[in-house]
């Protein structure tokens, strides 16, 4: 919980009881026999909504000596040692979970007490984990590139399948649409005017390999690097020329105030592409991560970079929703739509919008759609005829107010774009990535998952299947294991078909899942959802966290916010 001090009472202030005022050291020490420093000041909490339900509703006031911090500072998840003695812990391979878990269920089933539970209750735990006979691997998707709309000369990147990464040879691969680099403004402190140097010679030399020109930048050095410097010095040399198609900003640490202004005034006043790198990363060159900063300023001018047979052509489009909380206002969240444009999915147009309830979700949902169906039209000549959403962010409890409020509200406003007539075929899909089943593969020779568990065990391939046993009779649901992980039991993400009409099987609708999954420029490789509920989320979280209103439409086309 949130908490904050109050030094106009200490712990020898009293509170009421039902026997009365009584003060906070002689309850502690009459109902728990502590001693407590009386002139200590009180930290005061909101009650929870558990508390509230249980007729608490006044602040809640207690002695710091007896509270503790909960999480993990910043410091602390900086630092590697820490991260790695706690992954130890927490992040259990294939083998060790099997391996405690049927510890767990030999402590069960040799408790009297909770047998004795179990059968008041008529209930029985299996003594062995449930098998599971009937997943299936989905065959490994080609990562390809080509030049120009016309797809000439088109290259297939190889790749370790197992590991679901192509970062290795990327450096060498040439992007699928490059847009050249030629007026660009580049920021940076006085000190870290080597870093800088070094950053945009490595920018330039991986370029090449990319297939994308990047010119010499006009540098902008600057006395100091705090927040309002930058912000002076891209409003009196950044935007200044009409030409100018990006700014880019050195940073010599993560400072939250200076990012805030920096994006704030790129993405709202004065819409122009930016992006904001460290220079800790260029003490030397470093072509790998500047490879990644390339791939980025590329998206961000509306470029492509690689792409997978998706099969549906003529007229689809994906769509990514997905919502986030917005730090600056209590009980408010944005919501952020992103919609494919062509029929490879390689470029996106994306909007977002603010509410405080479920109807302004309605209303903006139905809005950013809008806007997306116009955009699509713009560029293709027609309205898409099939489309497929991706609904991410729906916590438990809330899947019966998205059935009932959002889809009907999205099917009325098609027509109120296309006309009476236009009805393209529709599927909405729940995205679920906090789920608790994790599936353990056996390493084919039949060990792993029997008797008393101590047979090795490793994670399932992505592309990994699991449709049935596990599964609602009454859903049209399945899971999807599409990453890979290097350390610890990977997670599968859950979907949820709660809309279709596509005239799909599901086998296909779980292939075109799958391949959506190798869709997310930001990185090398395959991750856990779709790429437009990740584009979605990255959009949210910069508006909820950083700019706290809605970006320029002017960058709508563009993946300004990875």
């Amino acid at each position: 919980r949130r908490v904050h001090g109050d030094f106009a009472s200490d712990c020898t202030s009293t509170f009421d009881r039902k026997t009365g005022p009584i003060s906070y050291v002689d309850y502690f020490k009459t109902q728990y026999n502590l001693t407590i420093d009386g002139k200590q000041p009180l930290l005061v909490t909101k009650p929870s909504r558990q508390d509230i339900k249980a007729g608490r509703t006044t602040p809640i006031k207690l002695p710091p000596s007896l509270c503790s911090l909960t999480g993990m500072s910043e410091s602390m998840k900086s630092d590697f040692k820490v991260r790695k003695d706690l992954d130890a812990h927490t992040k259990l391979n294939p083998t060790t979970r099997n391996k405690q878990l049927y510890e767990f269920l030999g402590r069960i089933h040799g408790n009297p007490d909770v047998k004795k539970d179990l059968d008041y209750w008529n209930m029985d735990i299996s003594q062995n984990l449930l098998k599971i006979t009937r997943a299936r691997v989905l065959p490994q998707e080609k990562i390809a590139s080509w030049q120009g709309d016309e797809h000439k000369n088109v290259q297939f990147w190889d790749y370790d399948a197992k590991a679901a990464d192509w970062g290795g040879g990327f450096r060498n691969r040439s992007m699928i649409r490059s847009i050249p680099l030629d007026k660009w403004v580049f920021i940076y402190s006085q000190r870290n005017k080597a870093e800088a140097e070094a950053f945009v010679e490595a920018a330039r030399q991986v370029s090449r390999g990319l297939g994308m020109r990047i010119n010499d930048p006009i540098r902008v050095d600057i006395p100091r690097d705090d927040a309002a410097s930058f912000v002076t010095a891209i409003k009196t040399e950044g935007t200044k020329h009409r030409d100018t198609q990006m700014v880019v900003c050195m940073l010599s640490n993560n400072r939250k105030d200076r990012y805030d202004a920096i994006k704030k005034y790129l993405c709202i006043e004065n819409p122009l592409p930016s992006q904001c790198i460290l220079s800790k990363h260029y003490k030397k060159k470093n072509l790998s991560v500047a490879t990644k900063v390339v791939v980025q300023l590329n998206c961000k001018l509306g470029g492509e970079v690689w792409a997978v047979d998706i099969p549906l052509k003529g007229g689809l489009m994906v769509v990514g929703y997905d919502t986030y909380h917005d730090s600056s206002s209590n009980g408010r969240s944005v919501g952020a739509l992103v919609a494919s444009l062509n029929s490879s999915c390689t470029r996106w147009h994306s909007r977002c919008g603010f509410q405080h309830n479920h109807q302004e979700l309605v209303d903006s949902l139905s809005h950013s759609f809008r806007g997306a169906l116009i955009q699509y039209q713009k560029l293709n000549g027609a309205l898409p005829t099939k489309i497929i959403v991706y609904r991410d962010g729906v916590g438990e409890g809330q899947l019966p107010a998205v059935l009932d409020h959002e889809i009907q509200p999205v099917l009325n406003m098609f027509k109120t774009v296309g006309g009476t007539d236009y009805e393209p075929q529709f599927g909405f899909i729940i995205v679920k990535k906090r789920v608790n089943a994790r599936f353990l593969k056996t390493n084919g020779n039949g060990n792993g998952n029997g008797g008393n568990g101590n047979g090795p065990l490793e994670n399932p391939p992505p592309g990994t299947i699991v449709d049935t046993d596990v599964t609602q009779p009454e859903s049209y649901d399945f899971y999807l294991v599409s990453q890979s992980v290097r350390q610890g039991t990977v997670a599968p993400t859950h979907y949820n078909v709660v809309r279709d009409n596509l005239g799909l099987k599901p086998d296909h609708l779980q292939r075109v899942t799958y391949k959506l999954t190798h869709m997310y420029y930001n990185w090398p490789g395959t991750i856990r959802v779709p790429a437009p509920c990740q584009y979605a989320h990255k959009m949210a979280f910069l508006v909820g966290q950083s700019l706290h209103a809605a970006p320029s439409e002017a960058l709508s086309d563009y993946l300004y916010y990875l």
